[in-house]
């Protein structure tokens, strides 16, 4: 029998609590007089490593971690690319941003001052520990892995019909990476600046929500854990099943679908990348194509070249034809002769 994964409600209360004594006595012992908040994280260890590979799992809070994440960079697209200077995104970016009533942004980066300003591994490193949160243009967020390192941003939809509770919802919500290498996971779900009810109530529904979403289900779960930065990891569930309960998926061959992203090599275009590794150029609204198989560069010319030789090749074999007599017309002449 697959033995099922039952959080109990008050083993995690029990947990936070210590967990937050634990916190207390270290505020203590460095005669601080103002406590610094920290984040609480929900560590898990999976018995079986999903097949799928790399996932995130979106996890709604009951009480949103804002508070906390007081730092927010926001990377947007550049108004215009042809223009060396990205000041006027910037400055444009925050306007558009106050009239919708959102200021919890701390920096707005473009996509030109990222490829620009932060080029260096060092660089990259600072911007990757500078803010609390990242948040990404969605039209952009596939570009930027190669410039952030270790930094991950939460993905935004700039068109949103209700900007501020997309921008409230990307903030105060976590999320939880499975990079599809390893067993064990983590999300940031709570901070101690929260009271201990509300901790509690953050860590069982983030849980919950993580058995369900991941493969596998419940019985997948090895155990919980929850902790601070600087704390020990205190448990609140434990499985002893077998690895032979857990049944996974197998990764179900689907084709995601590509859309056109900014290239910065063609000025005014945009790039579709298949997984077969074909590339198409579009023009700006992304739906009139530019380039592809027929008008490729250097196409025509590969086929003009193609017809000269096919050409040429039937002219000598006519004239070998009419050079080379065949036999029975010989054989006629020759009779004729006689």
């Amino acid at each position: 029998m697959a033995e099922k994964s039952v959080l109990s409600l008050a083993q995690i209360q029990k947990a936070v609590d210590g967990l937050l004594l634990l916190k207390q006595k270290q505020e203590a012992a460095k005669e601080k007089l103002l406590e610094d908040e920290e984040a609480v994280n929900l560590q898990f260890a999976m018995k079986k490593v999903p097949k799928a590979g790399a996932g995130t799992i979106k996890l709604k809070l009951p009480h949103g971690l804002g508070t906390q994440r007081k730092e927010v960079c926001l990377f947007v697209k550049d108004i215009d690319r042809k223009d060396r200077e990205f000041e006027k995104t910037v400055a444009d970016m925050r306007a558009f941003l106050k009239s919708k009533g959102i200021t919890n942004v701390s920096e707005v980066i473009p996509l030109k001052a990222l490829k620009l300003e932060y080029k260096a591994f060092e660089a990259k490193r600072n911007l990757a520990n500078m803010y609390d949160i990242y948040l990404a243009d969605a039209r952009v967020i596939r570009l930027l892995p190669s410039y952030l390192g270790k930094a991950q941003p939460v993905q935004v939809r700039m068109d949103a019909k209700d900007l501020k509770a997309e921008f409230e919802a990307a903030i105060n919500n976590s999320r939880c990476i499975l990079n599809g290498r390893g067993s064990v996971g983590m999300a940031t779900v709570a901070h101690t600046g929260m009271s201990a009810v509300e901790i509690t109530q953050n860590i069982m529904a983030s849980a919950q929500q993580i058995m369900a979403a991941l493969p596998g289900g419940s019985d997948n779960i090895r155990n919980f854990h929850i902790k601070t930065e600087k704390s020990m990891a205190i448990p609140i569930f434990v499985s002893f099943g077998s690895t032979n309960d857990v049944v996974l998926p197998e990764p179900a061959k689907k084709r995601e679908p590509v859309s056109a992203e900014e290239v910065t090599t063609v000025e005014g275009a945009l790039v579709r990348a298949f997984p077969s590794g074909v590339v198409q150029l579009f023009d700006e609204t992304g739906k009139r194509r530019i380039d592809g198989p027929r008008n490729a560069p250097g196409r025509s010319a590969v086929g003009k070249r193609k017809r000269s030789l096919s050409q040429s090749k039937k002219s000598n074999n006519k004239k070998a034809k009419r050079l080379v007599k065949p036999a029975s017309t010989k054989s006629k002449e020759k009779s004729k002769a006689k």
